[in-house]
């Protein structure tokens, strides 16, 4: 019996761990994640807040979250293709990181 090597093209995430897109997203995620922290940390209890304001504080939340889904998505989908490989490992290691310190 041969094993079957599976191969994914996540091309459409980033060309490898090494892209340089993934560190002006991890830059871009901090900084909308600053910015929402500041708009709204201590302010939903306010009786001056607004549907509006509301709503446009869920699509800032939303547009960090999916930002930090892709980038997640794709650190497990190639650790998943290759858990030996130590910078993998370690890449993997560091989004996980991440995540946890913008959550």
């Amino acid at each position: 019996m041969t094993e079957e090597v599976i191969e994914w093209d996540l091309n459409d995430f980033y060309s490898s761990i090494n892209d340089s897109k993934i560190e002006k997203d991890i830059q871009q995620i901090e900084k909308e994640a600053d910015e929402f922290n500041k708009k709204v940390k201590g302010k939903l209890n306010n009786p001056s807040l607004t549907p509006t304001q509301l709503v446009e504080w869920f699509k800032a939340y939303e547009s960090i979250k999916e930002k930090l889904f892709y980038l997640e998505l794709y650190s497990t989908l190639i650790y998943r293709i290759n858990s030996l490989d130590e910078e993998i490992k370690s890449f993997y290691a560091k989004i996980d990181e991440f995540n946890t310190g913008i959550e």
